[in-house]
């Protein structure tokens, strides 16, 4: 399911370039990355087929590219690795669309990107860790990091989009295999005080 784009780590590192300002040219990208600007153009081209980034508008002879949000919005559940086959089986379809039409989505979507790219050095690594960190990686770490997410939010909020974001995450994750609910936690946590699950 996955392309090869997004397991690529040059591709990568010019997506982690174009993200720490959100609209770069070609030849900014090259001179930020010391690559070729031909190479830049291709990883570019590469992004735009799987619709991560799209040309913004030409100034002069200069073409910026920008991050196609709403896009990588669709890619990142697509891409996901429990989410996407769920999606793809048709399980999900309705509440991908809950989520892809909720504004609050995109902005979590694209603050956890942006944050990652604050972090990816102009090598594609973390900082503070040395492997380098792939775009399909970064689809793969934020499933797991919107599971912890949606399991601290809390319903009590009362902005409409925000609180059916809330609902979605929560009846997303309620979908995970192995998922456990607070209320069976709860039971199976009395049940262990007692004894009785140990029989």
């Amino acid at each position: 399911m996955s392309s090869s784009a997004l397991r690529s780590r040059e591709t990568s590192r010019v997506f982690w370039a174009l993200l720490r300002s959100n609209e770069k040219t070609p030849l900014d990208i090259s001179l930020m990355l010391r690559i070729s600007q031909s190479a830049v153009v291709k990883h570019l081209d590469k992004l735009r087929a799987v619709g991560l980034v799209k040309r913004g508008k030409k100034v002069g002879r200069y073409q910026p590219y920008e991050v196609d949000w709403d896009r990588a919005c669709e890619l990142l559940l697509r891409e996901a690795p429990i989410f996407g086959p769920m999606l793809e089986s048709g399980t999900l379809k309705e509440l991908a669309d809950r989520l892809l039409s909720n504004e609050h989505f995109k902005k979590l979507v694209r603050e956890y990107f942006t944050a990652l790219a604050r972090i990816v050095n102009e090598h594609g690594r973390l900082r503070a860790l040395p492997p380098s960190l792939t775009i399909q990686g970064a689809i793969e770490s934020f499933e797991g990091w919107l599971n912890v997410y949606a399991s601290e939010l809390k319903e009590d909020v009362e902005e409409p989009t925000l609180k059916d974001l809330i609902v979605a995450l929560k009846e997303w994750r309620s979908r995970l295999p192995g998922f456990v609910s607070a209320e069976e936690l709860a039971v199976k946590e009395a049940l262990q005080k007692t004894g009785i699950a140990n029989l």
